[in-house]
C-alpha cells in the first residue's frame, strides 16, 4: 500500500500543492475571526 503525503512539524499530514479539507480550512476561519493569532491556529487543534 502506498502512502500520499508528508508529516509536517506538528505531526500532521499533508500533501504538497493539494488544497486543505474543507473543516480544516472552516477552523482557520473561525479561529481568524475570533481574533487568534495566525500561529496559534495549527496548535490550537
Amino acid at each position: 500500500m502506498q502512502r500520499y503525503g508528508e508529516v509536517n512539524q506538528l505531526g500532521g499530514m499533508f500533501v504538497s500543492g493539494r488544497p486543505l479539507p474543507n473543516p480544516v480550512r472552516l477552523r482557520i476561519v473561525e479561529l481568524a475571526h475570533c481574533g487568534s493569532p495566525t500561529a496559534a491556529c495549527p496548535r490550537s487543534w
